[in-house]
């Protein structure tokens, strides 16, 4: 029986001043990162979480402010469309990021989806990130819409 082990790989170079330097880098390829004074490989920090009910049809509902020297990693969506959306059509659900938190300017589209009358879902591990200097929005097309978004600042 053969154990397969995957671990971030780690590279060493010398320097002309017989120094060792060493970069860790994760199975995805993306380099850990020194944050005051600590190598953070995953997580930062623990989940924040925000809720709102999208009540206002195209209007713009805040989630998370901006917070400067860092960013923003959306972690978990939690999400249903209550009784009241049409029998036979669906409420579309925009999250996006904006730079106010009353703007419906979408930036850049995080996420986007359909609910059915009585739909619930919960999507976690989605590692989203929203940049420094915006916020976290989300606006419907139905008003009847329940969203808990979760997730950690990261410092740059």
């Amino acid at each position: 029986m053969k154990l397969l082990l995957i671990l971030p790989f780690l590279f060493l170079a010398t320097n002309l001043f017989a120094e060792i330097e060493a970069r860790l880098v994760g199975i995805d390829g993306r380099p850990a990162k020194v944050v005051d004074q600590h190598l953070v490989v995953g997580k930062f920090d623990f989940n924040i979480s925000s809720f709102a009910l999208l009540t206002n049809v195209d209007l713009a509902q805040n989630f998370f402010l901006s917070k400067a020297g860092s960013r923003f990693i959306i972690d978990c969506l939690i999400y249903s469309g209550d009784r009241n959306i049409a029998a036979n059509e669906d409420a579309t659900m925009v999250i996006y990021e904006s730079t106010s938190a009353v703007s419906a300017v979408r930036n850049r589209e995080i996420y986007q989806d359909k609910l059915s009358r009585g739909e619930r879902f919960g999507l976690c591990g989605l590692n989203k990130e929203i940049r420094e200097g915006f916020y976290v929005n989300a606006e419907t097309d139905d008003n009847d819409i329940s969203l808990n978004i979760l997730g950690y600042f990261l410092p740059n």
